[in-house]
């Protein structure tokens, strides 16, 4: 990326009620860059899904690729990303669904934090 400045004219269409659901949902900040690169490589070039290694994730987020491996593997646990394995590639995509992601939901009067429970079979 390059450090001189932000170029404002050029921009990643991100669906307004996947914003209202990352500030609605208590994620750590390595999964909220792992939904934001999904989110780039997905709506950024109007795809559903995209072919994303567990590799590039963890070159680009600079994050260690064990972690990375169980951070997507929790994320697609609580149904935030949908994985469409093809072989031995992944292609990761956001669910769209935001209200059936398995997540705490902060309440932002009280800070307080629940785990939302869904009792629909998978």
């Amino acid at each position: 990326m390059d450090n001189d400045s932000f170029k404002f004219n050029t921009y990643t269409k991100v669906p307004n009620n996947l914003i209202e659901a990352l500030l609605d949902y208590h994620l750590n900040a390595t999964e909220y860059k792992i939904v934001l690169f999904i989110a780039r490589m997905t709506c950024g070039w109007n795809r559903e899904k995209a072919l994303i290694s567990y590799t590039s994730l963890s070159k680009r987020l600079k994050v260690d690729l064990r972690y990375i491996k169980r951070l997507v593997k929790s994320l697609k646990g609580d149904r935030v990303i949908i994985i469409e394995k093809i072989g031995r590639r992944n292609f990761l995509g956001l669910n769209k669904d935001y209200k059936s992601w398995l997540l705490k939901i902060t309440n932002s009067k009280t800070q307080l934090t629940t785990r939302v429970v869904d009792i629909r079979p998978p």
